[in-house]
């Protein structure tokens, strides 16, 4: 139990950090960047910055992981559209990429989130956000949520019985799968970010 606790924590405060850098992002400010709509059309263009989160993702205010706010021409607001998760597959601001996923952090099983793209890959890696307290002492923190391409969605709660969910996760690499049933040295929970990169580099090798 210790050592899931220890992992959880490394789960729930994100390790990833270069890649949750918002230096110089200002909410309300329009960023280029795109959207991709849910059949597959890329349309570049301009991103009106929000709120990192509401608290606990409230359906009451907006945020990056509620909606997006488009233009096609920042000079011209009546080009404005106002997207949802259900409405788009990804979108770009600036140098951040959110993807649709289904993820509340336990509000909804079946909620449709955008999260922020950390690690891409055949098992990738996102940054979900909380808003924790009131200004002027409030704060945003994240923890990472993964999601295997085309199917589950897990996060920290995948410590608990780590063996038996990791290796279904991953049931289609049978070596990798193996050695995590068998329980061999590096591969147990705290080892859950090398075994996503060893999964992943499989699946690469795949393509």
């Amino acid at each position: 139990m210790k050592k899931i606790f220890i992992a959880a924590i490394f789960l729930f405060i994100g390790m990833n950090i270069y890649a949750q850098d918002w230096a110089g992002y200002r909410v309300g400010e329009i960023y280029p960047g795109y959207i991709i709509k849910t059949d597959g059309t890329m349309v570049e263009g301009y991103i009106e910055a929000q709120v990192l989160a509401t608290a606990s993702d409230s359906p009451f205010g907006n945020s990056n992981q509620s909606r997006v706010v488009f233009f096609s021409d920042y000079k011209n607001k009546k080009t404005k559209v106002i997207y949802k998760p259900e409405d788009l597959i990804e979108y770009q601001i600036a140098d951040k990429i959110y993807r649709t996923i289904n993820y509340s952090d336990g509000l909804s099983s079946k909620a449709l989130r955008f999260l922020l793209l950390v690690k891409d890959g055949a098992i990738a890696q996102y940054s979900w956000y909380d808003r924790v307290g009131t200004h002027p002492q409030m704060k945003y923190d994240n923890k990472d949520v993964f999601q295997k391409k085309g199917g589950k969605t897990f996060d920290g709660s995948i410590l608990l019985g780590f063996s038996k969910k990791m290796s279904e996760i991953i049931s289609d690499y049978p070596e990798l799968t193996a050695k995590i049933t068998n329980k061999e040295k590096g591969y147990g929970s705290l080892n859950l970010y090398e075994i996503i990169e060893e999964y992943n580099q499989w699946a690469l090798n795949q393509e």
